[in-house]
């Protein structure tokens, strides 16, 4: 059980997500434009990547998005994907 509520919010780019958490938030969530459903969504996985850095820097959390209509080229390009998002800080 949580001790308190926490505070999540959408983070559709990296200038967003630095907004959020300097803004409070206690967490975020975001994802690439090609493996989420945010239509919003302007990270590249650079961009992610230091998103990451900036959080945890400052002791909050990031929730990584992956939820899309799978199509056969989308399929073939998840376990790279995947692997790649294993590998960030």
């Amino acid at each position: 059980m949580l001790d308190k509520a926490e505070l999540l919010l959408p983070a559709g780019s990296l200038v967003k997500l630095k907004t959020a958490v300097l803004y409070g938030a206690d967490a975020v969530y975001a994802g690439t434009p090609d493996m989420c459903l945010r239509a919003q969504s302007k990270f590249t996985l650079e961009e992610l990547e230091e998103g990451i850095g900036f959080i945890h820097a400052r002791g909050k959390k990031i929730h990584l998005t992956l939820n899309l209509f799978m199509h056969n080229r989308d399929v073939e390009k998840l376990p790279a994907y995947v692997e790649t998002l294993r590998r960030l800080p």
